[in-house]
């Protein structure tokens, strides 16, 4: 029981510390945009997108309902916002992106980030 108590710990530690890795992922993608390396940007965007996914899924098995409902429309928001990157720059919208993700999806990460951390924190104490 107590190895299954420390894979969790060691899961939600990992997790929490992909959040910070994620988040320097949004921070390069603002970088590229503000030097107009648009398409660069859209590559590590999609990286970026992964890596949230996949987080999701790996964060998922380790909440209750109460918490998997708390995440969810974080989630959709964040989501969205990447959506609305994506909108502006299949609509060559590129002098609004770098704003975009400042005022948009970076806010949106940063709550995302915080409700895993919030939901993640009871797992690492157990």
């Amino acid at each position: 029981m107590s190895e299954a108590i420390n894979n969790v710990t060691e899961v939600a530690d990992r997790l929490i510390d992909l959040t910070d890795i994620v988040e320097d992922g949004f921070e390069q993608i603002n970088v590229l945009v503000i030097q107009h390396r648009f398409d660069e940007a859209i590559l590590l965007l999609q990286d970026v997108v992964n890596a949230v996914s996949t987080m999701q899924k790996a964060v998922n098995p380790l909440l209750d309902s109460f918490q998997s409902a708390q995440l969810a429309p974080v989630t959709k928001n964040l989501m969205e916002s990447i959506a609305g990157f994506v909108s502006l720059y299949q609509e060559d919208k590129k002098d609004e992106i770098a704003d975009y993700i400042s005022s948009k999806i970076i806010p949106c990460y940063n709550d995302w980030k915080e409700q895993v951390k919030n939901n993640l924190k009871p797992r690492r104490t157990n």
